[in-house]
């Protein structure tokens, strides 16, 4: 079957153009003249616009460029990952700072009012941060867990600053 739009020489049984797309099924081209008079009566053929339909120039032009959306959809689902990754990772640091501060604040608080800090809490500190090391598989896994130990020491002394009204500047 000739398609009427380009004469692309399609299957008896498709139903599209293999070429261009367009609908192979009986519709009549829509045909409008290009002028009001066309040149009819003076013995001149009339000139007619012939165009496919807006759907069938966008089916068209989206056969052309699949691969564009195939690709920009990929990088899309990509950059969607990555930024869970990253999402989950940085959640992971906070816990774990929160962690260290947590532990950290009645070591600090032993050391204020001159008792000895518990050793269980120390060995849980060491312990804590041992684990969370030795899943480090970067330089930079290792330097985000040495920031996030300082961050949670220094939540820690600000909250024993305030709770034992501590002046010591060095503290």
């Amino acid at each position: 079957m000739k398609c009427k739009k380009c004469n692309y020489d399609n299957p008896d049984d498709a139903l599209s153009c293999g070429l261009c797309g367009r609908n192979l099924k009986d519709e009549p081209i829509s045909v409008s003249p290009a002028s009001p008079s066309g040149g009819q009566g003076q013995g001149q053929p009339r000139n007619y616009d012939v165009r496919p339909s807006i759907s069938e120039e966008i089916k068209y032009i989206l056969q052309d460029y699949k691969w564009l959306v195939a690709v920009g959809v990929g990088i899309l689902v990509v950059a969607l990952f990555f930024g869970v990754i990253s999402f989950v990772s940085a959640q992971k640091h906070r816990d774990f700072e929160n962690k260290i501060a947590e532990l950290s604040y009645p070591i600090y608080a032993a050391l204020v009012t001159g008792k000895q800090p518990d050793s269980g809490i120390i060995e849980k500190v060491n312990s804590l941060v041992n684990d969370y090391a030795s899943n480090c598989s970067s330089r930079e896994e290792v330097q985000a867990i040495q920031a996030a130990i300082q961050r949670g020491q220094e939540r820690a002394r600000k909250k024993i600053k305030q709770d034992y009204n501590v002046k010591c500047p060095y503290f």
